[in-house]
């Protein structure tokens, strides 16, 4: 599987997604959050030093690892599950204890990729699709109006 960096660098001069802060050891938590904020707060000074225009994210997002609290909205990927799945076959060491010995994770559980993926079927089916994958916003999500087409 390649990665579509063009497509990924053009979205994150939008928006600065992120593992969910809920879900690490707070000393990571607070050290990614610090990071992120420190990495968009700079971007956006003219006198930093660096290869590119400076810029500001939109917003800074949050998807889950592996656990989920309530999303702030979730988002419709039931046409790109597959390559969802096939990401994930791509960092398999990282789901499996390949020798005897190795400490039993949650990440390396055999019952990890069931927790994905019922996690994901549970968002979709509270949303009225397949699947779908959950985000966590600080700032309220505003709507143009209560009407849900609009």
């Amino acid at each position: 599987m390649r990665c579509k960096t063009g497509i990924l660098l053009a979205a994150v001069l939008l928006v600065v997604a992120m593992g969910c802060p809920a879900q690490q050891a707070p000393e990571t938590a607070a050290g990614k959050q610090f990071a992120a904020w420190l990495a968009a707060f700079n971007s956006g000074l003219r006198r930093y030093q660096s290869d590119g225009e400076p810029w500001k994210p939109d917003w800074l997002c949050y998807y889950f690892i592996n656990d989920a609290v309530s999303p702030s909205f979730v988002i419709d990927v039931s046409e790109h599950y597959e390559r969802k799945r096939e990401a994930l076959d791509c960092h398999v060491s990282q789901f499996r204890r390949a020798e005897p010995g190795v400490v039993e994770t949650r990440l390396n559980a055999p019952q990890f990729r069931q927790l994905i993926e019922s996690r994901d079927a549970q968002f979709g089916a509270l949303a009225g699709v397949r699947w779908a994958e959950g985000i966590v916003v600080r700032e309220p999500v505003v709507r143009p109006s209560l009407m849900k087409g609009a």
